[in-house]
C-alpha cells in the first residue's frame, strides 16, 4: 500500500506512459505499540539534542511558481538530513543515501528527459531537477516518490559511493576546498561536528555497508523533514497538488541543528605546497541581534566589488562572498586567493569595509548605483528554472514563507544595510599559505 493514497498509482500511471513501470512501494514500517501508547497519554516527547527555535510552525513547506513563458521546469527539493546530524561514523552516510536514491531511478530520468543533481551541506541534503515541461508531471512524482522510500538497494549504494569516492578523492590536497574546511574548524572549533568536513570521510564512506545507508534514509529522509518547489509552465492546482500529496501543510516545526557556541581562537593557520595565500573571513550575526538576510548579501555583494581581480587589485586571483546559515547562526563568509605578500592587508581591507559600512550609511546617489548592480547580479543568478525553484525552497526550509527575490531587493535602503554591517561580531580568519 502507498504511504500516499492514489500517489504511486499516479506515478506509475504517468511513467506507462513513457514506456516505463513504477517500482511497488516498499512497506512502510509500522508504528510501534508503545509508541501509540505514550502519545495516547499526552506524553511529551523527549527534547531535541539540537536546541534551535521553530521554523517553519503553521507554514507551508511548498511552493509552485507558475510561469508559462518558460521552456523547462525547475524542482527543488531541501531535506533536513545535513551533516550536522551526522555522528563521527555517520561522515558522509546522508550525502551516500541521497545519492543511492537518485541512482535507483537514474534510468527512469534519463528516459524522461531529466536531469537531476544531489548536493549537501550541514543543514540539508539537496536535490535540484531540470524537467521538460511535456514529462515533469511523471518526473517530478518519480522524484518525490523515489526519495522517500524506506531504503535505496545496495546495488544503487554502491554505484553511489564509487560516485561519492571519486568525488571526495578529488577534493583532497584542493586548497580552495581545505580553506572552507579551516573555516569552519577557527569558527567552531576542531572538536565540534560542525568544524568537520562538510559533506563526509572518505574513511566513513569507504567503509559503510548498505544496511547503515539504508538506516539513514529511513531516519531522515521523511516527508516531516522536507520542503519543496517548483517554478516553470506548470498547472498551478496539479502542481501543488503534486508537491501536498508527499509534503503536506503542517503545524509541526521543521527543526534545525544547531551550531555550538564559538571556542574563545578565532584564526587558524595552516601551510600547503602552493604559490598563493588562500584566506577567509566568517563574520557571525550576533547572537540577539535580528538578522537581516537580503541585506547581508548586498554586503557580500558590497565586498565582493570591492575586492574582485582586475587592474585595480592585481594582487588578487579570486573572491566569492556570500552568506552561510548554519541552524539558527547567519554568517558572512568573504574567501579569497591573494599574492602571499599583501594578505595580511587584505584581512585588514576587508575589516574595515565592514566597520566603515557600519558607521555610515552610503549616499544615495551611490547606494541607488550600487542597488542597480546587485538586482542585476542577483536575478542573472536566478535566470534557469531550477535556480527559482531552489530559491523558493531555501525561504521556505529556513524562514518558513517565500517571498519575489524582486520584493526583498525593492525594500532595501541604506540604513538597513548599514545595520546588517553594525550586527556583525568580530571574524573568525583562516589561512593556507605557502610552505
Amino acid at each position: 500500500m502507498s504511504r500516499w493514497p492514489g500517489r504511486s498509482r499516479r506515478t506509475a500511471l504517468a511513467l506507462a506512459a513513457h514506456g516505463w513501470s513504477a517500482r511497488r512501494p516498499r512497506r512502510v514500517p509500522p508504528v510501534p505499540l508503545a509508541l501509540l501508547a505514550l502519545l495516547a497519554a499526552g506524553a511529551t516527547p523527549a527534547p531535541s539534542p539540537f536546541p534551535t527555535p521553530a521554523h517553519l510552525a503553521g507554514q507551508s513547506r511548498t511552493r509552485v511558481l507558475a510561469e508559462p513563458s518558460s521552456t523547462a521546469v525547475g524542482l527543488a527539493l531541501k531535506i533536513n538530513a545535513g551533516s550536522g546530524w551526522e555522528t563521527q561514523d555517520e561522515d558522509g552516510l546522508s550525502l551516500l543515501a541521497g545519492l543511492a536514491l537518485l541512482e535507483e531511478i537514474r534510468p527512469q530520468l534519463a528516459a524522461l528527459g531529466v536531469m537531476a543533481a544531489v548536493e549537501c551541506d550541514r543543514n540539508a541534503i539537496t536535490v535540484t531537477a531540470l524537467l521538460p515541461r511535456s514529462t515533469w508531471r511523471a518526473g517530478a512524482g518519480l522524484l518525490l516518490d523515489a526519495f522517500f522510500q524506506p531504503a535505496p538497494g545496495a546495488e544503487a549504494v554502491e554505484r553511489a559511493r564509487a560516485s561519492l569516492l571519486r568525488t571526495l578523492a578529488m577534493e583532497e590536497g584542493n586548497p580552495a576546498h581545505d580553506l572552507r574546511h579551516a573555516l569552519q574548524q577557527a569558527h567552531f572549533g576542531r572538536t565540534s561536528r560542525w568544524g568537520r568536513a562538510g559533506c563526509g570521510r572518505m574513511a566513513a564512506v569507504w567503509e559503510a555497508d548498505p544496511p547503515a545507508v539504508a538506516r539513514i534514509a529511513r531516519l531522515r529522509f521523511v516527508p516531516s523533514r522536507a520542503a519543496a518547489a517548483m517554478a516553470g509552465p506548470v498547472d498551478t492546482a496539479a502542481a501543488s497538488r503534486l508537491l501536498r500529496d508527499v509534503i503536506p501543510d503542517t503545524d509541526l516545526a521543521l527543526r534545525l541543528p544547531s551550531a555550538p557556541g564559538r571556542p574563545s581562537a578565532r584564526r587558524l593557520r595552516q601551510t600547503r605546497n602552493t604559490v598563493t595565500t588562500f584566506l577567509a573571513h566568517a563574520f557571525p550575526v550576533r547572537h540577539g541581534d535580528p538578522v537581516d538576510h537580503e541585506a547581508l548579501r548586498l554586503l557580500a555583494f558590497l565586498i565582493r566589488e570591492a575586492a574582485e581581480p582586475g587592474p585595480q587589485n592585481p594582487d588578487v586571483y579570486d573572491v566569492e562572498a556570500d552568506i552561510e546559515r548554519h541552524g539558527d547562526e547567519t554568517i558572512l563568509a568573504i574567501y579569497m586567493v591573494t599574492d602571499p605578500a599583501t594578505s595580511a592587508r587584505w584581512i585588514e581591507r576587508v575589516n574595515d569595509r565592514v566597520r566603515t559600512t557600519a558607521a555610515e550609511p552610503l549616499s544615495d546617489a551611490a547606494f541607488a548605483d550600487l542597488l542597480r548592480r546587485y538586482r542585476g547580479a542577483r536575478l542573472l543568478a536566478l535566470s534557469s528554472p531550477e535556480a527559482r525553484a531552489y530559491e523558493a525552497v531555501y525561504q521556505l526550509f529556513f524562514d518558513g514563507r517565500y517571498r519575489p527575490p524582486e520584493e526583498l531587493i525593492d525594500e532595501l535602503s541604506p540604513e538597513r544595510l548599514r545595520q546588517a554591517a553594525r550586527a556583525l561580531g568580530q571574524p573568525s580568519i583562516a589561512l593556507i599559505e605557502p610552505d
